[in-house]
Formats: structure tokens, sequence, C-alpha cells
């Protein structure tokens, strides 16, 4: 069979937040077992940016693939390559804008419905760009979600962000003026920016708090300022490795003594039951999330069979 080449429309129409979810729930646990492996993304400079490619391979599913892509300051283009394990060959070309998006709110859906109070109402999101949508789809669909706080720094983003997300949600929606405000009285908190100060303090965690940390995959960015690492009772990243090379805010609290690297604790771990996550209400959680290849892997193979069914995508 021709491999066949998915344009991101077609993407759209052939996966869920809610799929992606369970989807990336039973990677994870293949990859506790030892059936998945994942390379962390490696960065190559180029002018005005850099080439990103991180990789995983599934031998159960006779799946292996790669997400490549080039981001500068006229932002990314993002593509994932499906290949058979068995000389297949290429299987997919997938355009992944928006497949990347719904596997990155999946991971934080994924991470609260394992860390964060089964009983949270309350959610806290800083940060209104394009990923921030499916972060708020994907934790509503884990946790029944009556109230949404919403803040970024720009008013109008924050009203603009409110009214496309009012229509998908209905009115759940609130806008937060400050950080203080958005983080007042939540039970998960999400951060989706891309800066490089951070937007977290030790003063905004409340008991019980669980925080979905998705914006900081550089060692150049910080979202959660490195005195709040001594309120966590646990820290949870989707890859140690990856971590250790990007993750801006857990390099500088490990090197400054706040934790060592051994403290940090993989996703697969808490999923599989092998380490336990959330030991009480009482207990505050974070989640680290860098995306990584074996989520894409998992989600790619997902639309490609999808689009196979019902001969969608171009052969090439």
């Amino acid at each position: 069979m021709s491999p066949i080449y998915l344009k991101e429309d077609e993407v759209n129409n052939l996966i869920t937040v809610s799929e992606a979810i369970n989807i990336l729930e039973n990677a994870t646990i293949a990859r506790s077992e030892g059936k998945i492996w994942n390379q962390p993304r490696y960065r190559l400079p180029i002018r005005n940016g850099n080439y990103n490619f991180m990789s995983a391979s599934w031998p159960e599913k006779n799946i292996v693939g790669h997400k490549s892509y080039t981001a500068g300051k006229n932002g990314a283009s993002f593509h994932n390559m499906l290949y058979g394990c068995e000389g297949e060959g290429l299987l997919a070309i997938i355009e992944s804008n928006r497949l990347g998006q719904i596997r990155t709110g999946a991971a934080s859906g994924l991470a609260s419905k394992f860390l964060s109070r089964k009983s949270s109402s309350t959610l806290g999101v800083i940060g209104t760009g394009y990923q921030s949508e499916t972060q708020i789809e994907a934790i509503c669909s884990v946790r029944e979600i009556s109230k949404i706080k919403i803040f970024s720094r720009n008013k109008e983003k924050r009203e603009l962000f409110k009214q496309k997300m009012t229509k998908i949600l209905g009115d759940r929606i609130i806008i937060s003026n400050s950080l203080d405000e958005v983080s007042d009285g939540i039970d998960i908190l999400v951060t989706i920016t891309n800066s490089v100060n951070p937007v977290v303090t030790s003063e905004m965690i409340l008991e019980g708090l669980h925080i979905n940390a998705a914006g900081n995959n550089s060692w150049m960015k910080s979202e959660i300022d490195i005195e709040a690492f001594n309120r966590f009772n646990i820290i949870v990243t989707d890859d140690i490795d990856q971590s250790k090379i990007e993750c801006g805010e857990l390099i500088r609290a490990v090197e400054r003594g706040y934790f060592s690297w051994d403290k940090v604790i993989q996703l697969d771990s808490v999923i599989s039951g092998s380490v336990q996550g959330r030991k009480s209400n009482r207990d505050i959680t974070l989640f680290e999330s860098q995306g990584i290849a074996l989520e894409d892997l998992a989600v790619s193979e997902f639309v490609y069979k999808r689009a196979i069914q019902n001969n969608i995508g171009l052969q090439i």
C-alpha cells in the first residue's frame, strides 16, 4: 500500500481530545512495561531558530516514527512521519500542528486524571494562546469542572479567548485580571505560556493544588518560581531524560539544591501504579509536560488507521 499524506483539516476530523487521552494512557502503560522506546527531542541550530527531531518505536504494534520541525522567528510547521517496522517503509506523513495541540492537551488531561483531587471543580489557566484550548478541553473531560478562570497579560486576548471557549464549553469561563486572582480558590492550575520569567510563585500555590506546567520545553524558560519547589509533595514529568535537557525550571531547581533528579517521577510509573502519585487531598502535585515522541507516535497511529478505514488522505 502506498503511503498517505494527511492535511491539518483532515487530521482535525480524525481524532478528539478525549480519544487522545485514552490513547496516551494506553501508550504510557505500554512504556511502563518496556514495550515502547522514546528518544528525547534533539535540537539542531539553524539560522534564526532550530531544527527539532524526536522519535519513538513500538515494536509490539509494528510502528516507529518521528516528529520533525523547524522553529524560528516566523513560527513552526510540524510533521509526523509514521513507518512500519517490518519492511513496510513509510506509512504516512501527517501535518501535525493540530495533532500536536491535541496530544499536548491530552497529556495534561491524563496527568490531571491521576494527580489532581477527584473532587476538583475549579480550573485556573495562565495563558490564552492556541495551546490553551485543548488544555481546558482535556481537563474538563477527566474532571467535572464547573468554573474555568483564565488570565493572560493581554486584555484583548483574554476577551477573545473567553468568547471562543464559551462557544465550546458554555458559561464556565471567567476572566481574571491578575495572577493572584486566577490562582485563588482553584483545584487545578495550567501554565501554558512562553515566559522566561516565572508566572507562578509559592504564595499562589494552595493546599491540594495540582499544577500542569505545559509551556516550558526550553532550558531558557521558567513558568514556576524556584522557591515554589519547596511546596511540592511530588514532581512528575513525561520524560526524565528530556527534562534534564530542556525543562529550565527543573534544571535550575536541581542545580540550586531544591531536590535531586532521583526525586522526579516519570508519569508512566504513576499510571502503572508502581509509584504512588497523590497520597492525600492535601498534597501539592506538579506535572512538568515537555511533549514527547511516544505521544506523537501513539496518536499518529490512531489517525493513520482511522484515515485508512475511511479512505481519507492523499496517496503518495
